[in-house]
């Protein structure tokens, strides 16, 4: 966690474990009558379109029986609900999974390594502590937000992080 100043502007930058996801981009097509065809794009998770024994979290998992389930699975996923996907009159003409053709797949692995924020400010609320001490604001946070990290409340705070752990540690202490 850490917090930068750009300008007039504090922002938090927190950086999380690397979480890494397997997504996919999809072209499909499908076939209109009188010879024109309607391009479907996609970009999922993969495992927003495969269930159980078929779930991938890595490029390692893609075998040539995990492309195929893939392939499926997508084709399902549109053709389960085409109307999310495509005009009313195009989803009329999608009966079954057979109407899709996939065009191309390009899979990948994403990782969610850090995020970058604007600190909230509780100025706003009548019971927040404005005038009072770090340690004050801190206890008030933890009171009234306890969904915030120790990186997020001294960024609010305007503190070390370490300031908050201490303040948290004699809090359970007294409890």
């Amino acid at each position: 966690m850490a917090t930068i100043e750009s300008g007039d502007q504090t922002l938090i930058a927190d950086r999380k474990k690397k979480h890494t996801s397997l997504r996919f981009e999809a072209k499909m097509t499908l076939e209109r009558p009188g010879g024109t065809a309607k391009t479907v794009k996609l970009d999922l998770r993969v495992n927003n379109v495969l269930s159980g024994d078929d779930q991938m979290y890595t490029r390692g998992d893609l075998t040539t029986d995990g492309a195929g389930a893939l392939v499926d699975g997508i084709k399902d996923h549109v053709a389960g609900a085409p109307d999310r996907h495509m005009s009313d009159n195009d989803s009329k003409l999608v009966d079954g999974p057979d109407d899709l053709r996939v065009d191309r797949i390009e899979v990948y692995e994403t990782s969610s390594v850090a995020y970058i924020s604007r600190p909230l400010d509780y100025s706003f609320n009548e019971d927040w502590p404005e005038d009072a001490t770090d340690s004050d604001k801190i206890r008030w946070l933890l009171e009234n937000d306890r969904t915030m990290t120790n990186g997020e409340t001294a960024a609010v705070v305007g503190c070390s992080e370490s300031l908050v752990s201490d303040v948290k540690a004699r809090e359970a202490d007294e409890c």
